[in-house]
């Protein structure tokens, strides 16, 4: 079966292949007091910013990798903050060893399902939206497909 694997988004985004899995679950407190009312990214921003310290806080760093992998990693549909990263964010803060290409992996299949089941119940007037880190399977495909390429 031609599909990315676990060694290609290594290959790709240089994340270690055997770190720790992540258990969602092991929830931690909420360091950031997160409100899900100002979630929306320029609101997230302007309350998790502190202008008057030079030094970057804990909070802000931890406010910062939860819109980084809201955002950019995993693409979340809305325009908000989900609060299911910030305690993979607060892992991420404390340094610890999380396999994140696995993570990454498995939120693309996941939406690669979720896409091709919208995509069946579709109504030609509706508007279809991906979602979901599709940006590793287009560095997948121009890696795996450059020469076939014709640029």
């Amino acid at each position: 079966m031609l599909t990315p694997t676990l060694f290609d988004v290594t290959t790709i985004t240089g994340l270690c292949p055997y770190e720790d899995d992540f258990d969602p679950t092991d929830l931690d407190k909420d360091t950031i007091d997160f409100d899900g009312t100002r979630a929306g990214f320029t609101k997230y921003i302007a309350d998790h910013h502190v202008d008057d310290n030079p030094e970057v806080t804990m909070e802000e760093r931890i406010a910062f990798l939860g819109l980084w992998l809201s955002r950019c990693v995993f693409c979340c549909k809305s325009l908000k903050v989900a609060k299911r990263y910030l305690t993979l964010a607060k892992h991420m803060h404390e340094w610890r060893n999380v396999n994140l290409g696995q993570l990454i992996l498995g939120s693309l299949y996941t939406a690669l399902g979720e896409s091709t089941e919208a995509l069946r119940n579709i109504n030609p007037q509706d508007k279809f939206l991906l979602v979901g880190p599709f940006w590793i399977l287009q560095l997948w495909l121009n890696a795996t497909f450059e020469t076939s390429l014709k640029i």
